[in-house]
């Protein structure tokens, strides 16, 4: 399986290629459909252009993909950036009365068990983001096993791309050896990214590619697109 992370939680002003709109989503989303892709995260806009989780925004928005894009699941962020304080994610968050395909879930972030918690409770399905071996420590202790859609491993910062595949598996496989039963999914926020997709495509594991991590090459070269990514991809 290959996830598609369409945006992230940028301000268009950093980057104009990136999607932030209806009409750029499902543009993408058609694409991706028709060459056998149906995952999708995005990080939905406010009318300022902020990254939001309020769903009288947030809802609309993600309900109209779901009927103009048949088949298509989408799930959204739910990162402490941007402004977002742990207070004002939980104000959020429980005053929905809906529920997207699933939530990406930060484990090292300050509140993410509250957090946890609170999504079990309404049942909305949860994607356990671990960033590092600690988190996936966290992880089995907090027994989030038995209410995960899904894990992703996400490596980022470090000096070159062996050190970052290397920490990737690392998370993977400890996980992975104490929960097989479960989906994960890999990948890097940095230019290191290609290198673990090179790995995770070695081995037949899944992986992300997007505008949320990554805008260019492994040598630097912008590239404009989602799709122009993916395409990168295949073919490194």
């Amino acid at each position: 399986m290959i996830k598609i992370a369409l945006n992230g939680g940028k301000p268009k002003t950093e980057n104009p290629n990136l999607p932030t709109s209806f009409e750029e989503y499902k543009k993408e989303i058609d694409w991706f459909q028709a060459h056998g892709l149906h995952d999708f995260h995005i990080h939905f806009r406010d009318p300022e252009g902020q990254d939001t989780l309020l769903q009288k925004y947030v809802q609309p928005q993600w309900e109209a993909l779901k009927i103009a894009c048949p088949g298509c699941r989408i799930g959204i962020g739910s990162p402490l950036l941007f402004g977002r304080t742990h207070e004002k994610r939980m104000e959020e968050i429980s005053a929905w009365t809906w529920k997207p395909d699933y939530i990406s879930l930060n484990i090292p972030e300050e509140g993410s068990n509250e957090l946890a918690q609170l999504l079990i409770e309404k049942k909305v399905p949860v994607e356990y983001s671990c960033f590092t071996i600690d988190d996936a420590l966290v992880f089995e202790k907090q027994g989030y096993a038995d209410s995960t859609f899904r894990v992703l491993v996400e490596v980022s910062g470090e000096k070159d791309g062996q050190r970052t595949v290397d920490k990737a598996v690392q998370i993977y496989q400890y996980l992975h050896d104490r929960y097989p039963q479960l989906e994960y999914v890999i990948h890097g926020e940095d230019i290191y990214t290609w290198d673990v997709i090179q790995y995770a495509k070695a081995f037949h594991l899944n992986w992300r590619i997007g505008m949320e991590d990554i805008s260019c090459d492994e040598h630097g070269q912008e590239l404009t697109s989602n799709v122009a990514l993916y395409r990168h991809a295949l073919e490194i």
